[in-house]
């Protein structure tokens, strides 16, 4: 799974640390962040067999809006919980064929360049 930033500042290929609080997951310039999630079949990322499949939440309606909730955020770690529903499109006219329902609870920490 993996969560994307738009609307922060980037740096030198860095993005600004969230402040506590509570943001939108959802789509596209209307949400504060968007997110997506793989499904990934007997771990094979490159799986040939189309088992594979990516949901997202760009293409939604505000109206669709999760939460992510930054319950601490120090210069070491960030601390939170997230909750949105995301949709896998259909590649050719972007019509919705599945949804998931995504919630979770993360600590991430700070990376270390080498």
């Amino acid at each position: 799974m993996s969560i994307m930033v738009a609307g922060n500042e980037w740096t030198e290929n860095t993005i600004g640390r969230p402040e506590p609080g509570t943001y939108s997951i959802g789509g596209l310039y209307i949400s504060d962040y968007q997110a997506g999630f793989d499904h990934i079949v007997d771990q094979d990322y490159y799986n040939e067999k189309g088992k594979n499949a990516s949901y997202s939440t760009i293409w939604q309606e505000e109206k669709e809006n999760g939460t992510l909730v930054i319950t601490s955020s120090t210069e070491n770690e960030v601390k939170g919980r997230f909750d949105f529903i995301a949709h896998q499109y259909d590649e050719d006219d972007l019509r919705k064929i599945g949804t998931v329902s995504i919630k979770g609870n993360f600590i991430a920490n700070k990376r270390i360049k080498f």
